[in-house]
């Protein structure tokens, strides 16, 4: 049941860091298609955009981790014998993170890749 209950816990988790990375990439495409079409190089915009995906990351992983210890530490006297998960914990922080990387890469892969006269007018 315990079981059930993380998996369940980290697919939510997932799917909201996927959406929240994704929409904050989603919502830069007029900043993307401007900075193109002012003359920036595709690799130059994708990788300023991806590098403040990753300090998002960066806050929230460590954030989480912290969190996730404190939390941990709370609920271990309702579930006796139970250990702390340190792989469990670690493969959760890991799937987190490419999560987020593909939510953030995904929007600005397809923003980079059109054309961003047609992304301006879009609005």
């Amino acid at each position: 049941v315990v079981t059930t209950l993380g998996a369940l816990a980290l697919s939510v988790t997932l799917l909201g860091a996927f959406a929240a990375m994704e929409h904050s990439g989603a919502q830069r495409r007029q900043e993307i298609a401007l900075r193109i079409a002012l003359g920036g190089t595709h690799a130059a915009v994708t990788l300023h955009v991806m590098r403040q995906g990753l300090l998002m990351l960066a806050v929230g992983v460590p954030l989480g981790l912290g969190l996730s210890r404190i939390t941990t530490r709370l609920l271990s006297g309702y579930f006796p014998g139970g250990n702390e998960g340190t792989l469990a914990l670690t493969v959760s922080v890991a799937a987190v993170a490419g999560v987020g990387l593909i939510g953030v890469a995904i929007p600005v892969l397809r923003a980079v890749s059109s054309d961003p006269s047609a992304m301006l007018k879009r609005g």
